[in-house]
């Protein structure tokens, strides 16, 4: 009991030396806190995204090739005759009812991140 009565006396006199200190660090660590809160949903974050620009009217059929490849490859793609050509399929088959496709992929194909693609 001795003990605890003198600890608590200590802590007393610490806080009682110390209070401008202690109140004047809690006051900055308040505020630093809500600043922090004001401004962080106003830091921009880092994105993958592209911006590209381009000046005209396009549809489906006549985007231009940079913006064509910026959005990505199909598994077949069409030819100048309007044929169906592979494009990261390799083959493909088409079952008895017309409604079952079976992709065949190239060989060696990665994923953004350089991870091969498994099928």
């Amino acid at each position: 009991m001795r003990y605890l009565r003198r600890f608590v006396w200590y802590v007393g006199l610490y806080l009682k030396r110390y209070r401008f200190i202690i109140a004047a660090s809690l006051v900055i660590f308040i505020l630093f806190t809500l600043l922090v809160r004001i401004i962080l949903p106003h830091i921009p974050k880092k994105t993958h995204t592209i911006y590209l620009g381009v000046v005209g009217s396009y549809s489906q059929k006549n985007l231009p090739e940079i913006v064509a490849r910026l959005v990505g490859s199909g598994l077949t793609k069409i030819g100048e005759n309007g044929l169906v050509l592979p494009n990261l399929a390799s083959k493909w088959e088409i079952d008895t009812t017309g409604k079952i496709f079976t992709f065949h992929l190239e060989p060696g194909l990665t994923w953004p991140n350089g991870e091969m693609v498994v099928s």
